[in-house]
């Protein structure tokens, strides 16, 4: 049963934030704003820049950067599913929706998303100032975006950012405290299990997938498949479009197959959902990479 749950002042906040510039060019403005900063919190974003890293700049930073991203993608989908908060416009018809959203409030998963995405980035390239910058600023912009599009409150956001920036110190620390870099994510992922006996969102079972499709990845790249970043730009940014297109198409191609075979939230939908995205993100993270052999062939 979901649950309505808030501040007094983060209705009015977000209230005034949606006035701001009411009828004029100025609202028009913070609107594309802020789309702009929400989309950057989004499932396409983390995949595209994580995979232009592991593919292209450096394996193992991009792993790093990768794990951060599936903690946080089950992390926070189970913490939703455990408070089940309904989102502002749904408490409050004073309160406008700006952008589709699905499932629970709390906490915000574009936020954590980020967090965990650009944190980590700017801790794997703490050299960069540039990228130390928007390891802070860009998570905070998307959390911002997400309170002034009516989908969460201000509480959600606070909340998401915390666990984004947990999990990417998770992915930096607490995999080196182990013998195996294995360990602790078969641990989590161990723990996270118990999500399958109450979470009933697509969000967990996505995740859930993910990591689990990372972790086999990851292990089998690394027995058989080794392969080389490159030292040219064009080379990791050609890896990281074919990536990103491989990502959609064989996601959609499993949903065309798989999602028919079992009525919506069912345990067997969830299992296949599960499945689904452990497939995507195994192919793209260790059977993918096995192309880059013929780079050589193309680019002579």
């Amino acid at each position: 049963m979901s649950e309505i749950w808030f501040f007094p002042f983060e209705e009015n906040f977000i209230i005034w934030l949606q006035s701001l510039g009411l009828g004029t060019i100025l609202q028009t403005i913070l609107l594309y704003l802020n789309h702009f900063f929400s989309m950057l919190g989004e499932e396409t974003v983390a995949v595209a820049v994580m995979g232009f890293i592991y593919w292209g700049i450096d394996k193992r930073k991009g792993e790093k950067i990768g794990v951060a991203i599936m903690l946080a993608a089950v992390m926070t989908p189970y913490l939703k599913n455990i408070f089940k908060r309904l989102r502002p416009y749904q408490c409050s018809d004073r309160i406008e929706l700006l952008r589709d959203v699905d499932g629970y409030s709390f906490p915000s998963g574009h936020s954590s998303s980020s967090a965990s995405l650009f944190s980590a980035v700017a801790v794997m390239f703490k050299e960069s100032r540039i990228l130390q910058v928007f390891g802070i600023l860009v998570p905070f912009l998307v959390a911002f975006s997400r309170i002034y599009l009516g989908a969460h409150w201000p509480t959600d956001v606070v909340v998401g950012l915390a666990v984004g920036f947990i999990c990417c110190l998770l992915a930096v620390k607490a995999t080196d405290l182990f013998k195996s870099k294995y360990t602790f994510l078969l641990i989590y992922t161990a723990v996270a299990t118990s999500g399958f006996f109450f979470c009933q969102t697509n969000d967990f079972y996505n995740g859930y997938g993910l990591l689990t499709g990372l972790i086999a990845g990851l292990y089998f790249e690394e027995k058989y498949v080794n392969f080389e970043n490159s030292d040219k730009l064009y080379i990791s940014v050609i890896r990281a479009v074919i990536g990103a297109g491989l990502y959609l198409g064989i996601n959609a191609l499993l949903r065309a197959v798989l999602s028919p075979i079992f009525a919506e939230f069912t345990l067997g939908y969830f299992i296949l959902r599960t499945i689904r995205y452990a497939l995507v993100c195994f192919i793209l993270v260790a059977v993918y990479p096995l192309l880059f052999k013929l780079e050589k062939r193309i680019f002579k």
